[in-house]
């Protein structure tokens, strides 16, 4: 490759890219042992980059960087390179574009009234709105809502799974502190998911045919303080209608698993076990702390599936009542897993699998041969090269112990998954929308936690919904949960009791072990954390009323320090800002 700082980044960026097909599609396994393995590519990465002074510019979006994976604080460094393109895009716009006050608090002063004096209420930018309230807030008594603005990049339609988690949220908001507008940035898909988001917002705006700078007028004058980006660095990325600032505080949640790295995102909403403030340096936001787990969803309201308990025949978990017609083991595996077998999951996408967790699984299914590893067929490329990578790494008779599956139709996707026995997750990127779905059908998660985001999410996952008990320290100690889970079955049965305890199924001595009657099954406190919809939105509106009163009371305080301040909201109904 060429030589100095332009020819360095092209030779970052065509490693990284090779890293990234090696990953997506497990290629990485053809490679194994040999001179063009994985370790190999990294390790020819890790110079390029040394040699520039540490930088990764060049390399790839930081998306992509978390599939390769890049270092959590590379990783950093793209996203800030990507908000430091948008503000450059929206530098000469925002010149001539200002902020007005939001007064959405009050109750004497409306949005019409407040720029009595356009020459100079007009022109004062966002960073005066805290102060000036601050001053005179004594002549005007305090209003309950705060209005928060929604803004998805793609759309709220059916296909993403933001738009599917959240809908519940939506509609579960409480209109007397809370006003909801929504922002839709992809055009009408003619869903019904997407037509009842639109219906829980008290404004729904499709901005599919606004620039960013309309954009930002709209939800200026639609008076929102809270802009909750669903987006981030994600498909459809807004970081140009963040740059152009049309609230006073903008946080992100949900979207992207990772910092936005950039001062246009004033709080980052996640929660003390995947996003602990011990690892605060990975984020260039405050933190806002929520009950676990932040990646809220809204299965018990859309996404029905009655469990039961197992019977004494069987180790597996099968939905209850009549399941859909040809969902079985049999359905999908043939006779290649039986009732008896213990049948172990990974739902997550190839490139989160790497070979130290597949070295980990192919000493499991060695250590019993009674277990068989369903692995769902996200890229058909990569299940003759994970075969082979298992093969080199001494599993015989592969084909008969890993067996793939394509992805689940959605009627029957659900209990399909609860046949299985415990889900397997991917440390080296974690399970989000699987890692609920698996605990939804009633398994346990196994994981552990490292230092990135994406390693730790499913560990507030299993935390919140009764799977505690299986969350490792490190990757040594995953294989030590996971042994002595298929050496001890009273004890992951216990465990797994636990999960479906949590969905609000009682197993064990004197229970009936079923589903309780209909409306019984419908009231939160019988559910673990992960499944109290209405909850979590409380705690969700208190946790955004603190953030926007942190920002409010800055004044002059600025830089580092004030950033580091991060808002934690207790599970109760009491807060505590930290």
């Amino acid at each position: 490759g060429g030589g100095g700082k332009e020819g360095g980044e092209e030779q970052v960026q065509a490693v990284c890219m090779l890293l990234l097909s090696l990953q997506r599609s497990a290629l990485w396994g053809r490679f194994l042992g040999t001179l063009h393995s994985q370790h190999a590519y990294r390790r020819m990465l890790s110079r390029l980059i040394a040699a520039r002074g540490g930088s990764v510019k060049g390399c790839t979006s930081p998306t992509h960087a978390l599939e390769i994976p890049l270092s959590a604080q590379h990783t950093l460094e793209l996203a800030g390179l990507a908000a430091a393109d948008a503000e450059g895009h929206v530098r000469q716009t925002k010149a001539a574009w200002t902020t007005r006050i939001n007064w959405g608090l009050y109750d004497d002063i409306d949005d019409d009234a407040a720029n009595k004096d356009p020459s100079l209420m007009a022109m004062l930018p966002s960073s005066v709105n805290a102060w000036w309230m601050r001053q005179h807030e004594h002549a005007r008594p305090r209003r309950r809502r705060v209005r928060v603005g929604y803004v998805s990049g793609t759309g709220f339609q059916e296909f993403t799974t933001t738009a599917l988690f959240i809908s519940a949220l939506l509609a579960r908001h409480d209109p007397a502190t809370t006003a909801v507008a929504c922002y839709a940035w992809m055009p009408d898909d003619g869903s019904s998911l997407r037509a009842g988001i639109a219906g829980a917002c008290a404004r729904f705006v499709d901005l599919h045919r606004a620039d960013h700078s309309h954009a930002a007028e709209l939800v200026n004058s639609d008076g929102v303080q809270v802009l909750v980006d669903l987006t981030g660095l994600t498909l459809n990325p807004r970081l140009e209608l963040l740059a152009l600032r049309p609230a006073e505080v903008q946080l992100h949640w949900h979207g992207y698993p990772g910092s936005v790295a950039t001062p246009l995102v004033d709080a980052w909403a996640g929660d003390a076990v995947s996003s602990p403030p011990e690892l605060a340096s990975l984020f260039s936001e405050r933190l806002l702390l929520l009950p676990l787990p932040y990646l809220a969803n809204s299965h018990p309201h859309q996404r029905p599936l009655p469990l039961s308990c197992p019977s004494s025949s069987s180790s597996s978990y099968a939905a209850a009542g009549q399941p859909p017609k040809g969902v079985s083991r049999q359905s999908l595996f043939g006779d290649k897993v039986g009732e008896d077998h213990t049948l172990l999951a990974v739902f997550s996408q190839a490139y989160k699998i790497d070979e130290a967790t597949l070295r980990v699984w192919v000493h499991a299914l060695q250590a019993s041969n009674s277990t068989k590893l369903w692995i769902l067929r996200h890229n058909s490329a990569s299940q003759a090269p994970l075969l082979l990578a298992a093969r080199k790494l001494g599993l015989e008779g592969g084909e008969e112990r890993m067996l793939f599956t394509d992805l689940l139709a959605r009627g029957s996707e659900l209990p399909a998954k609860a046949l299985a026995d415990a889900l397997l997750d991917t440390p080296l990127f974690g399970c989000h929308t699987t890692g609920v779905d698996g605990l939804w059908a009633g398994l346990p998660i196994i994981t552990a936690p490292a230092e990135s985001l994406p390693s730790r999410v499913a560990a507030s996952l299993a935390m919140g919904g009764g799977s505690t008990a299986t969350v490792a320290r490190n990757l040594e100690d995953y294989a030590h949960v996971l042994g002595a889970m298929l050496r001890r079955p009273a004890a992951a049965r216990r465990v797994r009791e636990q999960v479906l305890r949590s969905r609000g199924v009682e197993c064990g001595d004197g229970a009936r072990g079923e589903r309780k009657d209909e409306e019984a099954g419908k009231r939160e406190e019988d559910l673990g954390p992960i499944w109290r919809t209405t909850e979590f939105v409380r705690a969700w509106e208190r946790g955004l009323r603190l953030a926007w009163e942190l920002q409010r009371e800055r004044g002059e305080q600025e830089g580092a320090e004030w950033r580091r301040m991060h808002v934690v909201v207790a599970a109760a109904k009491s807060d505590s800002l930290s």
